[in-house]
């Protein structure tokens, strides 16, 4: 029997560690594939139903095509930074990677995601595997890509009003443009630039509308630029539109780190209240203790003076 070279041993090997790390099974939609390991069947049945929902929410809502993409579903963590890479920072739940258009999600039987979560984790990443044809064409800023997928996932938590408004309250706001290395930042820095990115595209669409975004997007598939798109939708050059932005951001969110102080306010009550019963208490009995005392030292001095009485009355 004729041996196989332990080249073609090898090459195979590492072309297929990954999916038998996964231990494959696959659900075929119409535009997209869900490649998971058995355990996972009634998961990948839900991401299927969600994905076919967001796909066409995405095509309606912001006219983008979605070209055959996969999502894969880690059933592990040591399978997921098999496909993430090694250089996919530990803070990150999913990836989208534009080569081979993957979307990289983490089963909630080890991430403790929710359904929910986890259904606006697909819809975000699904987001950038959309604008992938715009991003390979020409620069399109890391803060819109973000901030789009977390408005269109609904991810604009209040925990990040909260970081916008002490970060407005207490220390300054990073360059828009700087975001393009987000995922080489910590994980706090991270949180920050996630929170400015949604923020911005909020701002965006609060001044001029919706409508703006799909303009902004038409115009970039068909082939202009960036600074081009944003100038003709929006009027200005955007290398201003960073400070624009934060002069906006901290009217609208430097309340919110007032808010979560009377939170926190409002959480420590019950223990101020019980140091001041308590104190309360002590302070009364301290008192109760020198009446008594005083009380004790009246008596004691009320018999001194009644002996003397007695004395002097037998001396007589």
């Amino acid at each position: 029997m004729k041996k196989i070279p332990k080249l073609v041993l090898l090459l195979f090997f590492i072309w297929g560690f990954p999916f038998m790390l996964l231990a494959e099974e696959v659900i075929s939609g119409k535009n997209f594939t869900v490649h998971f390991s058995s355990k996972d069947r009634k998961i990948a049945e839900f991401i299927a139903e969600q994905a076919i929902i967001y796909h066409n929410e995405i095509q309606n809502k912001l006219n983008l095509e979605m070209p055959l993409f996969q999502i894969i579903l880690a059933k592990n963590e040591r399978s997921f930074q098999e496909f993430s890479g090694e250089d996919f920072p530990h803070w990150g739940v999913a990836a989208a990677q534009y080569k081979g258009r993957k979307i990289i999600l983490k089963s909630p039987r080890f991430s403790r995601q929710t359904f929910p979560e986890l259904s606006s984790t697909l819809h975000h990443e699904m987001i950038h595997i959309a604008l992938e044809p715009i991003n390979r064409q020409t620069y399109l800023p890391r803060w819109f890509n973000e901030g789009l997928a977390q408005h269109e996932a609904e991810q604009f938590e209040w925990k990040q009003k909260v970081l916008l408004g002490q970060t407005a309250l207490y220390g300054k706001f990073m360059d828009l443009y700087k975001i393009d290395d987000v995922l080489k930042f910590e994980q706090n820095r991270a949180n920050l630039a996630y929170a400015q990115s949604v923020s911005a595209v909020q701002y965006l669409i609060a001044e001029h509308g919706y409508e703006s975004i799909s303009k902004l997007l038409l115009l970039l598939q068909e082939g202009l630029d960036w600074d081009q798109s944003f100038e003709l939708v929006y009027g200005y050059d955007p290398r201003y539109y960073s400070t624009n932005w934060e002069l906006w951001a901290t009217k609208r969110y430097k309340p919110y780190a007032f808010v979560e102080l009377q939170t926190l306010l409002w959480g420590i009550l019950p223990l101020l209240v019980l140091i001041a019963w308590l104190c309360i208490r002590w302070r009364n009995a301290h008192i109760y203790q020198q009446w008594q005392e005083e009380e004790s030292r009246k008596k004691d001095s009320s018999r001194t003076l009644d002996m003397k009485k007695d004395v002097n009355f037998y001396d007589a």
